[in-house]
């Protein structure tokens, strides 16, 4: 059943039964009937006896399905040897060696093997830098401004009037609405279609998205959002903001949107609630009453942060109307509003916009729905072959057919740039390809319409036909490209992501581990935790790879430190399933007296404690205690901690007190970190106050000392905070407490600064 599972979603990119919650899942696999997956993914022909096996490993009925592996590898197998023996073979005419048919690169050489244009009467239409000349004429101009200039949307008419209709009813506050749609689907142009009519019915309109789908940069989509609003370019940015007077939260984000750090403590939340409080303040900074929009696209592809800011700004109470629409945002995430946008059915306007070419390839009955994308593609792939010849009918195989027109060169030059990512400067390229005629064969896939060239930098067309040309390339030289790109970007001193982005692509793998571990745990020292979890999966499965390659006792335990690192990021996440199955995993390959088997255990009662099983939270714990008493004082030390949590969770502030004293001996007695230290305190005081002990105003004079010595604010809004609880427990006025306590966390870039009068509940 679970092999029906996995081959249903390999055929047709989805799961067979999806719903809002575990439960309703479970619930649709037990009753649902199985989907057809022919049906479910008509576009992709999938074989009538492949759609069989796997409907017959869904069946509800254990006894219907395969009873054993042997049985469904007999079946896979059968089919396979049907089509292998429909299948001819392909002679590669660089080296004469024969490849199975369909594929399209030599497996001995690489060299592409796809079928060549079919001649034409009027001249070779291989697109060469002999004759691009003859090209760039302004019938094709003409051509390319048809396919890819502005146009009218077809059949977008029901999108565009729910964006339109959520907009008007939208009095005042935030909504937050969401695109989804398979990519190619035309997103980005209805998008940008709304946002143009938006701006013409007087809207003050905000565009952004993430400019670089390789690697995005912490808060990079917020910049852009920031420079725009403000009218600035985006190195100016910095410069700008320093000089406008704003509020103290404000100014907070300000130097975090450059400077991004974690709020300190043991949970080390992120400062993006100073950023949201930043893009609001500039939002309405010029006291304009029209509505906003802000449209983001690609959500899925922005740096975890500047997420995190688009979720806050949504909570955020505006007078005047903030609709944020975004693209691509993930089914989990909480959101106002989605509308699932489809291909669009065969209509005469399609002939008109795409050629009357276009129009005798597209099935005139509405019974499929194409995507603008395939559209656009087919348009320019009929350029190059008669009328009548057969035109693939799926997009990836019609990019990459159309992609075969290419000269070698200029198809070299187009798959170093998707190396780079969808957009790249010129510089970075010519020193990865090495060719002398660059500006030439850029030029040549410009008049292609692959991508597009403003100043030094390129973009490509569509990412998907970024990430399809990247794929496309043989692994070997794949590697060795992205090995180019690294040594490139690392001269031109590029982020860490992007530098363990390319070194994760690579052939080095250890370097890959270096750089994807530095990167997360940056990621973690910000609280961008999104960005930690992808660094260190990464890099658990780099050193997975290797112990199976090698069977290395080191790559074993480094292993084991990023299945640590992982979890730790996913329950800081919220994550807590799934970072409790890989630490239990990664305890079941550590043997009975490893020294990582205590901090293993610790992590583990820690998930446990937030998902709310205390008592089975508190037997891991008093096995790590077991392990580490007197023997490892910092990680005694930090099991106290969980204990007293644990005794907070479960109404005995006293044993809380008693743990964290501990707790906080060990400490200062070893001399651990003065940030951790400081969050002890804090807790000891709270727990003090709870268990009615006189000695936490000791304690909070203690924290207020450290404090103003060290200058920390976020401490100094905690003791105002719990000041203003003790005043309002017994009668008195706690205003004036919460006040002071919401300077303090203005001060530091904590988002609580923006409630004062709900600073307690919060």
């Amino acid at each position: 059943y679970a092999l029906g599972v996995i081959l249903f979603e390999l055929l047709t990119d989805r799961l067979p039964f999806m719903d809002d919650t575990p439960t309703k899942v479970v619930l649709r696999h037990l009753h649902d009937p199985v989907p057809d997956p022919r049906e479910v993914a008509p576009y992709r022909n999938i074989p009538d006896r492949l759609a069989e096996i796997t409907m017959k490993a869904l069946t509800k009925d254990r006894n219907a399905r395969f009873q054993n592996a042997d049985e469904m590898k007999a079946a896979l197998l059968e089919l396979r040897d049907g089509v292998r023996r429909q299948a001819q073979g392909t002679e590669c005419a660089s080296c004469g060696a024969m490849n199975p048919s369909g594929v399209r690169f030599c497996g001995q050489c690489g060299t592409s093997i796809l079928p060549p244009a079919p001649a034409s009467s009027d001249s070779d239409e291989r697109i060469t830098n002999q004759n691009l000349s003859a090209r760039e004429t302004a019938e094709t101009r003409a051509s390319l401004g048809r396919i890819y200039g502005p146009r009218d949307l077809l059949e977008r008419e029901e999108p565009l009037a729910w964006l339109r209709r959520e907009f008007e009813e939208l009095e005042r506050g935030a909504r937050w609405l969401d695109i989804q749609g398979e990519q190619g689907v035309g997103r980005t142009s209805l998008l940008r279609a709304f946002a143009a009519e938006s701006e013409a019915a007087g809207a003050i309109v905000l565009i952004a998205g993430s400019e670089e789908r390789v690697a995005p940069m912490p808060y990079e989509t917020i910049a852009h959002v920031l420079a725009s609003c403000e009218g600035v370019a985006r190195d100016e940015l910095r410069a700008h903001l320093g000089s406008i007077q704003m509020s103290a939260i404000a100014r907070a984000g300000a130097d975090e949107l450059f400077e991004p750090r974690a709020l300190l403590g043991f949970q080390r939340r992120s400062r993006a609630g100073a950023v949201a409080a930043l893009v609001a303040e500039l939002l309405y900074r010029d006291g304009d009453v029209r509505r906003r929009l802000l449209v983001i696209d690609d959500f899925a592809e922005l740096d975890g942060l500047s997420q995190e800011v688009i979720q806050i700004l949504r909570q955020f109470s505006f007078s005047t109307p903030l609709l944020i629409v975004t693209a691509g945002a993930p089914t989990n995430t909480a959101v106002d509003g989605r509308f699932a946008l489809e291909g669009i059915a065969f209509a005469p306007a399609i002939s008109a916009r795409f050629g009357p070419k276009v129009g005798k390839y597209i099935l005139g009955d509405g019974s499929r729905r194409y995507l603008p994308l395939y559209l656009t593609q087919l348009a320019h792939y009929l350029e190059h072959v008669d009328e009548g010849d057969e035109v693939p009918v799926r997009l990836a195989e019609l990019i990459l057919r159309r992609a075969g027109f290419l000269s070698p060169k200029a198809l070299r030059v187009f798959q170093a740039a998707a190396i780079l990512g969808r957009s790249g400067s010129m510089n970075a390229l010519s020193k990865i390809v090495d060719e002398a005629e660059l500006g030439q064969l850029v030029r040549v896939l410009e008049c292609e319409a692959w991508l597009s060239v403003e100043g030094n930098r390129y973009r490509i067309v569509h990412p998907f036909v970024a990430e399809l040309i990247e794929a496309s390339i043989p692994s070997e030289a794949r590697r060795e490209l992205h090995d180019r790109a690294f040594g490139v970007l690392a001269e031109g001193g590029a982020s860490p992501e992007h530098l363990a982005e390319h070194a994760y692509r690579g052939k080095n793998q250890m370097l890959a581990l270096l750089h994807l571990e530095r990167t997360g745990d940056a990621a973690r020292l910000r609280g961008d935790y999104r960005g930690a979890i992808h660094a260190y999966r990464r890099a658990d499965e780099i050193a997975r790879r290797k112990v199976l390659e090698l069977v290395d006792p080191v790559m074993e335990s480094a292993s084991l430190t990023f299945s640590q690192k992982l979890a730790e990021a996913l329950l800081a996440a919220g994550e807590l399933l799934s970072a409790e199955g890989i630490l239990r995993e990664a305890l079941d390959r550590l043997g009975p007296s490893d020294p990582k088997r205590a901090r293993f255990l610790l992590s583990i009662g820690r998930v446990l404690i937030a998902r709310g099983r205390l008592r089975e939270a508190t037997r891991y714990l008093r096995m790590v205690l077991e392990l580490v008493a007197g023997v490892d004082p910092e990680l005694e030390a930090r099991v106290q901690v969980e204990i007293a949590q644990l005794r907070l969770n479960s109404g005995d502030p006293g044993a809380a007190v008693l743990a964290l004293r501990r707790s906080l001996s060990l400490f200062e007695e070893h001399g651990f970190a003065e940030e951790e230290r400081m969050a002890l305190l804090i807790q000891l005081a709270w727990a003090e106050w709870k268990a009615g002990q006189s000695s936490a105003e000791l304690t909070i004079e203690r924290i207020k000392a450290l404090a103003a010595e060290s200058g920390d604010p976020l401490s100094l809004g905690e003791v105002e905070l719990l000041r203003g609880q003790m005043v309002q427990a017994s009668g008195g006025d706690a205003s004036g407490a919460y006040r002071s306590a919401a300077s303090f966390f203005a001060k530091a870039g904590d988002i609580r600064a923006l409630n004062p009068s709900e600073i307690a509940v919060a």
